[in-house]
């Protein structure tokens, strides 16, 4: 009887952080690397992050899918989404030698559309090292019969030498 009321327990505490944290989070060597980024041979993975190889420049395009649990039934999946935080590091800071974009993306089911919903990027930020910012976006209701996903660009201009990580990004 007392196991049983210790699972309760855990339970409706781990319910209660999830309310109060974040809905996804994926680290940067889970994403997807686009084919003409392979082709060129720009990336490289650095433990959990993706960045540039020495000596490469250009933009370097990153898929990272958003599974979630669905809920609910139509149009509402019964929850919603209000902001997202990326993770990442920029030597160059404020200069635009180096930046990432990072965009918030959907499909439906039964559609070909591709939707855009928030986009953003670092390239006026002045942190230099390993650093993240939130990005509050107006609320989210990801609907059941969608796919999401983040895109996320990577940009080093020649002859820039700074360098330029995406670490990750939680959704929340």
């Amino acid at each position: 009887m007392m196991a049983r009321w210790i699972f309760l327990a855990v339970l409706a505490l781990s319910g209660r952080v999830l309310a109060d944290g974040f809905d996804y989070s994926i680290v940067g060597n889970g994403c997807m690397v686009d084919t003409v980024s392979i082709r060129n041979d720009l990336y490289e993975n650095r433990g959990h992050g993706v960045g540039f190889k020495p000596g490469k420049f250009g933009t370097i395009r990153l898929t990272c899918p958003i599974t979630i649990d669905r809920h609910g039934s139509g149009g509402s999946s019964n929850r919603k989404w209000h902001s997202y935080t990326i993770f990442y590091k920029d030597t160059d800071g404020a200069a635009t030698g180096t930046f990432i974009n990072v965009q918030l993306r959907h499909a439906n089911f039964n559609a070909p559309d591709i939707g855009l919903n928030w986009m953003n990027t670092t390239v006026a930020l002045s942190a230099t090292g390993p650093t993240s910012f939130t990005v509050d976006i107006p609320d989210v209701d990801p609907g059941p019969a969608s796919f999401w996903w983040f895109e996320v660009r990577l940009t080093r201009k020649a002859p820039s030498t700074a360098d330029v990580e995406f670490l990750g990004i939680t959704l929340q």
